[in-house]
């Protein structure tokens, strides 16, 4: 497999914080567990605690014709809140075929919900048929050429999610089988 593993935020920019946990270091513990498990040429965007510009993330997987998957984490002011969702670019081409990303995201968010996460859904920020974003056109899904996405594993500020994301390797081999799913389909 040809893969970017892109742990979001980092540095400067820790993301969420919530239940004494940062975002930026949840994305990392998920990534580095992942690239334990996948064969092939993986590259990771960051191995420690750096920022790490987008336009340098996409730019990393065009450079490979890779693949990139965003890890990332959830919060919302209600508590709540919570579950798994996984974004792609569009979930159909211009011809009504499923397209690789959303194929990827449903397989992958199926795992992710077997480790006891609520499915929030595969959501899109684009409308192939109609050619008009219908969500903010987020950086790594509309400037990767390949197929990316960005994984919100769970809701920080949840506190039954927060115990989940806590276990880095239940929820990177969670990916992995996803991963796994879509390659064996294809």
């Amino acid at each position: 497999m040809n893969l970017v593993l892109d742990a979001g935020h980092g540095g400067k920019d820790p993301g969420a914080a919530y239940n004494s946990l940062r975002e930026s270091d949840i994305s990392l513990g998920i990534a580095l567990s992942l690239k334990e498990l996948l064969e092939g040429q993986i590259y990771m965007t960051r191995t420690s605690d750096v920022f790490v510009e987008l336009k340098d993330r996409t730019a990393l997987a065009n450079k490979h014709n890779a693949d990139l998957i965003s890890l990332h984490c959830n919060a919302a002011e209600k508590p709540e809140a919570n579950g798994s969702e996984i974004w792609c670019f569009a979930r159909e081409d211009a011809h009504g075929k499923e397209t690789e990303g959303s194929i990827m995201a449903g397989l992958i968010l199926k795992e992710l919900c077997a480790l006891g996460f609520k499915n929030r859904g595969v959501k899109a920020i684009y409308d192939n048929k109609s050619h008009v974003f219908t969500y903010r056109p987020l950086w790594v899904l509309k400037e990767t050429k390949q197929t990316a996405l960005i994984i919100e594993c769970g809701f920080l500020s949840n506190k039954n999610d927060t115990e989940m994301l806590r276990d880095f390797k239940s929820i990177a081999g969670a990916i992995f089988k996803g991963l796994n799913s879509f390659k064996v389909s294809r």
